[in-house]
């Protein structure tokens, strides 16, 4: 499986980032608007460009198809319409063996109401496969130069086979290590090492606040994953899992980095990961003056957002959402959650990706009688989180960066 690269980064001020076309995705529900950022509907339902050069034929079940055009420069993109799909049929999209193609062309399947469902950059060896898992009136097949080419003519081959194994929920288990690290690598990055965590590591005002500061980075979490078959444990509860579990380190400083992940594992494939938040980080945070409950929800939203990636999301755009990449280190503060957002311009100039809904097929959802009672919050606290979420924006900014790249190709 390939590996990327996701990290939270600290800037003083906010900039769009490369691709980024603000307000422009395909419209919610099943209808697509004509035009759609040049791409323009068919008779026969595909979504070529206006231009000769782009062609599609849908492929019939067990056969191969074409799609082929040429897209260039940053946030534009083609979509193709693949028609209906149903459970148990693997989609494939891969370059032919004969293709001369240099450039590299990140390529994504949206469902009907254009939400996320795989994506992957494509070169000779790494097709896109997507085995359905749900019923959709239409599936789009989406191209865009990946990051750092500069695009141009593509040609692929898409193929259609029916009777695959669609793959069940697998709930996750996460071992939360507050404890000291020895040696621990995360996205192939050299090893690091960290002391236990220690308030003291985020400021002087934090120090003896230890535990609060646990506390509030758990709770944040476990609310956070209340709907989903989530076991979140702490290292001041239990050792480290016998059994396969992902872990989430807390500890250690990086410039500029508030997170990073191993990877974005589609559908949960692999339980054994590792994520780190880097709590030193945090400390240039102080000058909020956040109490320990505010500046461990902080930290808890970036774990959350980690793992988030370890279960198969990719960055949006929307302050609300926990793997938002827009916003400031005051919606880091507030109360943030899983929501169907629009993707980040990183991931896909357009389109949507529905967290709740990829999580449930990721991981599974609990029954309700087995969620926690939810949480209740006092009119101050509300009121100082709505605060905190407009206060100085100006001042202090944060942006999920993409280590260099987001992919490896």
């Amino acid at each position: 499986m390939r590996r990327f690269g996701f990290c939270f980064t600290i800037g003083i001020a906010l900039a769009a980032l490369p691709g980024c076309v603000p307000g422009l995705f395909p419209p919610e529900g099943g209808e697509v608007l004509e035009p759609l950022l040049g791409v323009s509907a068919s008779s026969s339902g595909n979504l070529p460009d206006n231009s000769t050069s782009d062609s599609a034929s849908v492929p019939e079940a067990g056969s191969t198809a074409t799609i082929s055009g040429s897209v260039s420069g940053t946030g534009n993109y083609k979509l193709f319409d693949l028609g209906v799909s149903s459970p148990g049929e693997q989609l494939t999209v891969s370059q032919p063996t004969f293709s001369l193609l240099t450039d590299y062309f990140t390529v994504v399947l949206f469902d009907e109401n254009y939400n996320l469902v795989m994506r992957n950059v494509i070169t000779s060896h790494s097709p896109l496969e997507h085995v359905v898992r749900l019923d959709a009136s239409h599936v789009y097949v989406g191209v865009t130069p990946a990051y750092g080419s500069d695009g141009g003519d593509f040609r692929f081959t898409v193929g259609r086979n029916s009777g695959f194994e669609i793959g069940a929920p697998r709930p996750q288990t996460v071992w939360l290590n507050f404890g000291a690290g020895n040696d621990i690598q995360v996205h192939r990055r050299t090893g690091i090492d960290f002391a236990p965590f220690d308030g003291a590591m985020l400021g002087a005002e934090y120090s003896g606040q230890t535990q609060a500061l646990k506390n509030a980075i758990v709770e944040a979490m476990r609310e956070d994953y209340a709907r989903y078959k989530v076991v979140i444990i702490s290292s001041d509860e239990e050792p480290p899992p016998t059994g396969p579990h992902t872990t989430i380190h807390f500890g250690s400083s990086d410039d500029g980095l508030l997170g990073l992940a191993d990877n974005v594992d589609h559908y949960n494939q692999e339980l054994e990961q590792n994520a780190v938040v880097f709590v030193g980080t945090f400390a240039d945070f102080s000058v909020m003056r956040l109490d320990a409950d505010e500046m461990g929800l902080m930290i808890g939203n970036v774990a959350s957002h980690e793992l988030g990636h370890l279960l198969g999301l990719y960055h949006t755009r929307d302050p609300d959402e926990l793997m938002d990449t827009t916003g400031t280190a005051w919606d880091l503060a507030g109360d943030q959650s899983f929501k169907r957002a629009a993707l980040d311009a990183s991931v896909f100039p357009v389109g949507m990706e529905d967290c709740p809904g990829l999580l449930a097929q990721s991981v599974g959802t609990r029954p309700q009688a087995e969620m926690p009672a939810a949480k209740t919050t006092s009119m101050m606290k509300v009121q100082r989180r709505a605060m905190l979420r407009e206060f100085m924006q100006v001042e202090i900014h944060r942006r999920c960066g993409l280590c260099l790249s987001l992919d490896d190709h």
